[in-house]
């Protein structure tokens, strides 16, 4: 049994014949062991998170010391899982790390890297090397990029979005500035922070002046929770982590419709960001608020917040930058099966006007106002459609109804007409004031756009 939901796919249980044994995960990997008769064993772990031994809670029962590439010493454990806290096949003695496996004996993968490398830091470009020989002190628990050793399972997730988000950046200005937080693959908090005030024209806030501060690099990680707060040092570092990967997947998408590096996000000049979790409007650290009042210049994130939640708040900020203009036409608009050409529901005046059953809805399964259908169609622009919310049923889609191919394809074209015409100045966007008429045409035009161009504009329209 897996448990996907987790920030990396951890085995919880396992059969062999009649013989079951099942697995405790926390932040820093394998915590316990419940063997075939019932017995839990806690496991011991240095600063890889290697497990040098296993305890029964009062004695130590086995003890297991590695080489610099992780071939064990001894075989004393009775377990699986060992170097780096990731399971070992029996029947090849591999280290399996998700994307491909490791061979300890020789110190390298034994299949090509999927992630390229970053030209700027040349180790990283071997394409089977084992985290760039940095063997004390780093680990690659995803196949694909090495990260600080200490660092949770969490951390690291975050930070191989972020390093996988800097190999997309492409042409744009952000390259240069960003990856000045960086040495050797380290990613220091307060020059990332210093650097995205400083790009963006938003101030960055956590708990205390000092929150941020603390957090040296992914490698420094400590819980460190502030007298009655809960989120951690570490959370704050995961959200940093992720809300600069937002920035950059948001430039990196703009700039290919025209939108230019000056304008790509610029919406965001004069906010502030505060990553948190113990506001009224948060209740979980894994949320995000945004005031749609134009003068409140605040985004609340949670401490833990996601790359796609980050995302959906900037939707939320673009439009309440431009008076809910983004959003406005969404009102009580549905795209009529038939014709696929939009109308308006007789509901127009309700904040509830877009009703899901129109098929226009955005969330899974929910009615919701145009201000979260726009920020959701926002959130899966940027991700270009691969979005999507953990449930108790797996992973849902988000932004895009796929059960109706027509409406995924208006609301892409809808959300990039909308985003260039206003970053660009385009007349054809309905004013501040539009009349129901003005707005219709709009939507009109984006549905003909979208589904009746004899040219077939593609997917970028």
């Amino acid at each position: 049994m897996l448990d996907k939901q987790a920030p990396l796919t951890v085995v919880l249980n396992e059969q062999n014949l009649n013989n079951f044994s099942h697995y405790v995960h926390g932040l820093t990997g394998l915590l316990a062991q419940r063997n075939p008769a019932g017995v839990f064993h806690w496991t011991l772990q240095d600063g890889l998170h290697s497990l040098r031994g296993m305890s029964d809670g009062n004695d130590m029962l086995s003890a297991q010391a590695y080489s610099p590439y992780g071939e064990p010493m001894y075989n004393d454990l009775p377990t699986e899982f060992g170097f780096t806290g990731e399971q070992t096949d029996s029947a090849n003695d591999l280290v399996y790390l998700r994307a491909r496996y490791m061979n300890p004996k020789l110190g390298v993968f034994g299949s090509l890297d999927p992630f390229e490398g970053l030209p700027q830091f040349p180790l990283t470009m071997n394409g089977y090397g084992w985290v760039e020989g940095n063997v004390a002190n780093r680990r690659d628990i995803t196949g694909r990029q090495s990260c600080p050793g200490e660092a949770s399972v969490y951390v690291q997730q975050a930070c191989t979005d972020f390093i996988q988000a800097l190999a997309s950046l492409g042409n744009t200005q952000y390259w240069d500035p960003i990856t000045s937080s960086m040495s050797n693959g380290m990613v220091s908090i307060p020059t990332l922070e210093t650097t995205l005030e400083s790009l963006t024209g938003t101030q960055l806030l956590a708990y205390n002046s000092g929150e941020l501060n603390s957090a040296v690099d992914c490698s420094a990680v400590a819980d460190v929770s502030q007298p009655g707060q809960t989120t951690t040092t570490e959370f704050i570092k995961r959200s940093m982590l992720n809300w600069s990967t937002s920035l950059i997947y948001t430039a990196d998408y703009l700039s290919r419709f025209g939108v230019t590096n000056d304008k790509a996000i610029s919406w965001m000049k004069g906010d502030t960001v505060e990553f948190l979790s113990n506001r009224p409007n948060i209740t979980t650290p894994y949320s995000g608020y945004v005031e749609l009042d134009p003068l409140n210049r605040v985004i609340n994130l949670g401490g833990a917040v996601s790359i796609s939640t980050s995302v959906h708040e900037q939707g939320h900020d673009f439009d309440r930058f431009y008076g809910l203009r983004a959003s406005a036409p969404l009102k009580g608009l549905y795209i009529d099966r038939y014709t696929r050409m939009p109308t308006y529901t007789s509901t127009q005046g309700t904040p509830q006007a877009v009703q899901n059953s129109n098929g226009l809805s955005s969330r899974a399964g929910l009615d919701d106002t145009q201000q979260e259908i726009w920020a959701d169609m926002y959130m899966t622009t940027v991700g270009e459609g691969n979005n999507f919310l953990s449930g108790p049923n797996g992973e849902t889609p988000v932004g895009w109804n796929y059960n109706y191919a027509r409406d995924a394809k208006f609301k892409r074209a809808y959300t990039i007409l909308t985003t260039n015409a206003l970053l660009n100045g385009s007349h054809r966007f309905p004013p501040v004031n539009a009349t129901q008429e003005e707005n219709l045409a709009w939507v009109t035009w984006v549905a003909r756009l979208a589904f009746n161009n004899p040219g077939n504009p593609g997917g970028d329209y």
